[in-house]
């Protein structure tokens, strides 16, 4: 959103994003835009966009979700499904994604073809199928959520089958709700090796996206940092935000990295918390400089395996604990002095 496009600086190097780059020597691709939500991100930021095996890919996410839903359950469900997909897209080289469109499926009954959100076909006919080869010890597959989505059943190797819903029935506050968004199916634990995956469609439209097998971590390192958490003359300017609203949409986006670590993603969440004393702009929403380079080093201590995962995301915002502003230069190693969320 406009945290990562680097709204109201004085110039794009002061944005995180640069500042990590900078740091690395990495070339840096900002796909961010301002006033976005988490639904917006799909296409544009995502979906459509090339991802090699030694790409990072950083995503701070969830503020203008957070400031318009707040803790509205729908929403965070809605939202969940979505980040699910968009991340799993981000930890996998797009070389390795099997596309609808692409040769490697074969399709029984008719299905039509869609040419938005990278390409999805879609059937209406219960007991048509799409079948499929993939290796490794987990799958994913992306379907599409839309108005009139019906059930599909996804059956590895013959096995029981797995119901999977392309119904959007609710969606954040300010969103089309006649917008088809991504989701993701997620099948980890699987013996490694081959496996036949069929998806049938049982009920309604079923929308096909794409599908991946992972053998090992493919490659790609994904950080996802949690909603930033403000001041309360902030949140008053939003139609539902708090610092609880924050902490269920934070505790969402741990949860979503860790299914998807599980499936052998380098999946990553960070926790990303700033001053509102001296980093924020004068519209008290939007990181200053200072605050820009406080959600750098926080990103920075993640690029490292050291992680924190005992404590609760509501013990890490409660301890409110200060960090420093830190300046990336060409000297020796600049870790700053904070906590490793």
């Amino acid at each position: 959103d406009s945290i990562t496009f680097g709204y109201g600086l004085g110039s794009p190097s002061e944005r995180y994003s640069s500042i990590l780059c900078d740091r690395y020597g990495w070339t840096e691709d900002n796909r961010a835009v301002n006033s976005t939500v988490i639904s917006d991100n799909a296409e544009a930021s995502v979906l459509t966009t090339t991802i090699g095996a030694s790409d990072r890919c950083f995503w701070l996410a969830g503020y203008n979700d957070m400031a318009q839903s707040g803790t509205n359950a729908a929403a965070l469900a809605d939202n969940r499904a979505i980040v699910r997909s968009l991340l799993a897209r981000m930890a996998i080289p797009t070389a390795l994604v099997m596309l609808a469109e692409g040769g490697a499926f074969t399709y029984t009954g008719a299905w039509s073809t869609i040419g938005s959100l990278g390409g999805f076909r879609y059937s209406t006919t219960a007991g048509n199928t799409v079948t499929f080869t993939a290796a490794g010890s987990a799958i994913i597959i992306g379907f599409l959520r839309g108005p009139g989505g019906g059930n599909a059943s996804v059956a590895i190797d013959g096995g029981s089958p797995t119901t999977v819903s392309c119904l959007r029935t609710a969606t954040p506050i300010g969103v089309d709700a006649n917008a088809a968004v991504p989701t993701a199916a997620v099948f980890s634990g699987l013996a490694n090796g081959s496996h036949t995956v069929t998806v049938t469609v049982s009920s309604g439209s079923v929308f096909f996206h794409w599908a991946a097998g992972i053998a090992t971590p493919p490659g790609p390192r994904v950080f996802i940092g949690g909603c930033l958490s403000m001041s309360q003359a902030e949140y008053a300017n939003t139609a539902a935000g708090s610092d609880l609203a924050c902490e269920v949409h934070t505790q969402m986006f741990i949860e979503v990295a860790t299914e998807l670590r599980a499936a052998g993603l380098d999946v990553r969440h960070r926790l990303i918390k700033i001053g509102t004393s001296g980093q924020l702009q004068a519209d008290i929403i939007h990181p200053n400089a200072s605050g820009h380079a406080t959600t750098a080093a926080q990103f920075y201590e993640g690029i490292s395996p050291t992680e924190i995962a005992s404590a609760t995301v509501a013990e890490l915002y409660a301890q409110k604990l200060a960090v420093r502003h830190v300046a990336f230069g060409n000297g020796p190693d600049p870790r700053p002095a904070i906590p490793v969320f």
